[in-house]
């Protein structure tokens, strides 16, 4: 069960999960850097709680992002991702209202390239830091 999600590093950083054993007696620490690897986690794995489900997807607009400045494929990367984010958990009306939000956080933004990255990266912590 992936019991918290945090991000190492800056703007082009790593997501780390935290899994509890079965056992409830170990933590284990996974490092994703590629949205494809998160989204398949994220639907094998049980989350200790929904908001961890959100972080984890918000966290996963920053990893399709990552290491790309120009504001046009910027901004066609992350206008793109959210639907294949919320295939993790199709029927969690959580995420699916996560994913309007960011749709119409990202349009509504007025900024884009790098800037639009470090928005998302900051709502990523804010919803983290929120839970």
């Amino acid at each position: 069960m992936i019991t918290n999600v945090n991000w190492r590093g800056e703007l082009d950083g790593d997501v780390i999960l935290t899994i509890a054993e079965e056992n409830g007696d170990e933590n284990a620490e996974m490092v994703i850097d590629r949205p494809g690897d998160l989204v398949s986690t994220m639907m094998a794995e049980e989350f200790a709680t929904e908001e961890l489900i959100d972080v984890a997807a918000v966290y996963g607009y920053c990893l399709a992002s990552r290491g790309i400045s120009e504001p046009i494929f910027v901004d066609q990367i992350v206008k793109k991702i959210g639907p294949f984010i919320r295939s993790a958990r199709i029927d969690s009306l959580a995420l699916y209202r996560l994913t309007e939000r960011l749709a119409t956080l990202i349009e509504d933004s007025g900024v884009k390239g790098v800037e639009l990255r470090q928005v998302l990266l900051d709502e990523a912590h804010r919803l983290r830091d929120s839970r």
